[in-house]
């Protein structure tokens, strides 16, 4: 592994303000390419005998003395137009070639321009990206469906930013050409490159949850998205190959009758009557069940890398949860900081983080405060990823929460070692040889996997091999300044890329048992400190049922009762004495006469000896 240069921390850094930018369209691309093709510049003596050209390949620059339109050509370049003409008064060379850059081992510092990826990279304003790294940031198109702003490109070859067609039916372009020297706007040939639409252009996917409310049915339910009129929805049994469910233009979809214990794949997309293209959401599962969840699993992992994230990284947390007997939701982490999950109403969260680092935010401020919630609250947090050390705590974007909720301190940026051993006494005791980091297995290889150490109390549970970093925590005990005791498991890589199956289904084994898991929330907190406790309902929304939970700390006179907005009674549900402890109450959306009732928000007011708790709850026909 290659350690991070002072170039790749600018990357981060330059990709986090690039995404606080107005919106980017396709006439902003457009007039972000043509001052490279009009700008003119004098070429001086010094920028054409600069002694470096024959130094470095022999091949001698392509300009003459005098002026010159266009901003030179140079291999690994990426130079803008103030740049280029300050570099080019200072006398550097005027463009390089590929035999420059090889025989200089890297771009060539005396010489100024910029490439084909580059200048795509700086008309569609992100950070350089590489002819192999821009498909990351683009959604195939049809050659036909080609739009101003889009791209042709060639990986590992050459990229051109398409404008229109000409009379001839060729493409015209913007380009950044070796062969012409310069930056250039002409027709060309089609060829074998690929058409490629930014993602910033289409449709964006939908931000989504998928939900086991019990009773053996499937719940989806996703944000509305700009442009977008109606939703497409894929689904899929192995989380690869998926099959066209229909369209739907509600935010929600409800299948029942689902076969119990299968797990089921899911995908949205959003598309409208213009043709605009829509960019497929992350692929989220479920495990059905005549029970609601008890797990949540987060996928936070956004970050499009060079390992080509496939967005489907849930499957390897589905499968190992499988064999456990853990009935499990999931969502996008947008749908956490948004508020539109509650984490508290899981016994345990999953949250994926793999290689998310500063230039997507590991955990945002929203998030940083739901999981802070939900740790002071007694829960129970399983979080995994490469890098969160990295943009939390040595960046400082959240080392409060990092020290003090994930109990770390981030150490070293890599141990250059790929296997982890557990830590004797701690909850892997007694796993060794476990390798992680192989794109071949399925995943993708790790870039920068973290060294950490205990803090605030945590255990050290893994280490890296053959070396003195840690690999990961595990943590029991209070959160801030909460009187519940509450678990964590911390690993400082994506658990996702541990292989083989076999391996990876250990660790999660060791973590469901140091959590006390079994499919049902109550049993999971059954030892909490004995009080009295109303919980939100679960599923919420929901549609056909919903299912209630109370503790009470001493047996109490009990009465539990459901009223419309308006503060008419709707039903009682519960009116008798019962005992300290867990409670389980359903509700149907029915009234007294066992009617449904509409749609809509609806109360519930637990009261007992000593305690009246008032909760609000949806209903969604």
């Amino acid at each position: 592994m290659i350690k991070k240069s002072v170039y790749f921390i600018l990357i981060h850094i330059l990709f986090c303000t690039a995404n606080l930018s107005a919106q980017i369209t396709r006439a902003k691309i457009i007039d972000n390419a043509i001052p490279y093709i009009q700008v003119e510049w004098y070429c001086s003596e010094k920028n054409i005998n600069h002694p470096e050209y024959l130094q470095y390949g022999g091949q001698p620059c392509d300009f003459s003395v005098g002026w010159q339109t266009a901003v030179a050509y140079s291999y690994g370049g990426n130079d803008d137009v103030p740049k280029f003409l300050d570099r080019i008064a200072k006398g550097d060379g005027a463009g390089s070639h590929l035999s420059h850059y090889t025989a200089a081992g890297g771009t060539p510092w005396w010489a100024t321009g910029i490439d084909c990826s580059a200048f795509v990279s700086r008309c569609w304003e992100i950070s350089r990206q590489s002819t192999r790294t821009l498909p990351n940031f683009s959604t195939e198109v049809a050659r036909t469906d080609l739009l101003s702003g889009d791209i042709l490109n060639k990986s590992a070859s050459h990229v051109r930013l398409f404008d229109k067609r000409a009379a001839d039916g060729r493409p015209i372009v913007y380009e950044a050409s070796g062969s012409a020297t310069k930056c250039v706007y002409r027709a060309v040939d089609w060829s074998d490159y690929t058409p490629l639409r930014f993602n910033e252009l289409m449709i964006a996917a939908p931000q989504f949850r998928v939900e086991n409310p019990g009773n053996r049915q499937i719940k989806l339910s996703w944000n509305a998205v700009a442009h977008a009129t109606r939703y497409q929805i894929y689904f899929s049994s192995d989380g690869i190959t998926f099959s066209d469910m229909g369209e739907t233009t509600t935010l929600s979809q409800t299948y029942s009758n689902q076969t119990e214990g299968k797990i089921y794949y899911f995908r949205i997309m959003g598309k409208n009557d213009a043709g605009e293209l829509g960019i497929l959401s992350e692929v989220l599962g479920v495990k059905v069940s005549a029970q609601p969840s008890s797990t949540l699993i987060v996928n936070g992992f956004d970050r499009m890398t060079s390992d080509s994230n496939t967005r489907n990284y849930i499957i390897q947390h589905a499968r190992a949860l499988a064999p456990l007997g853990i009935n499990f939701d999931s969502c996008s982490n947008e749908a956490v900081a948004q508020n539109q999950v509650d984490l508290k109403n899981y016994a345990i969260v999953i949250w994926m983080l793999g290689e998310e680092s500063t230039a997507n935010q590991t955990f945002s401020g929203e998030e940083q405060n739901a999981v802070k919630a939900y740790l002071e609250n007694g829960g129970r947090l399983f979080v995994s990823g490469a890098e969160i050390g990295w943009d939390l705590d040595y960046y400082n974007n959240g080392r409060s929460f990092y020290q003090n909720y994930l109990k770390a301190r981030y150490v070293a940026d890599d141990a250059n070692v790929y296997q982890i051993s557990g830590v004797a006494g701690s909850i892997f005791d007694g796993l060794s040889g476990i390798k992680f980091d192989n794109g071949s297995q399925g995943t993708y290889n790790v870039d920068y996997p973290d060294c950490i150490e205990a803090y605030g109390g945590s255990q050290v549970c893994l280490n890296y091999d053959g070396t003195a970093y840690h690999a990961a925590i595990q943590y029991e005990g209070k959160f801030g300044s909460s009187t519940k005791s509450a678990k964590l498991v911390y690993l400082a890589f994506p658990f996702e890329t541990i292989y083989p199956e076999a391996n990876r289904n250990k660790i999660m084994e060791r973590v469901v048992q140091f959590f006390g898991a079994t499919t049902s929330i109550d049993d999971v907190v059954e030892n909490a400190p004995a009080e009295f406790q109303l919980r939100q309902n679960y599923p919420n929304p929901f549609n056909s049922s919903t299912v209630i939970s109370y503790q009470l700390s001493v047996i109490s006179q009990v009465e539990l009762v459901i009223f419309n907005l308006v503060g008419e009674k709707v039903k009682s549900l519960v009116n008798e004495i019962q005992e300290s402890g867990w409670h389980r109450v359903s509700w149907d959306g029915t009234n007294a006469a066992e009617e449904k009732v509409a749609s809509g928000v609806y109360l519930y007011q637990l009261s007992t000896n000593n305690h009246i708790e008032i909760r609000q709850m949806m209903l969604v026909r």
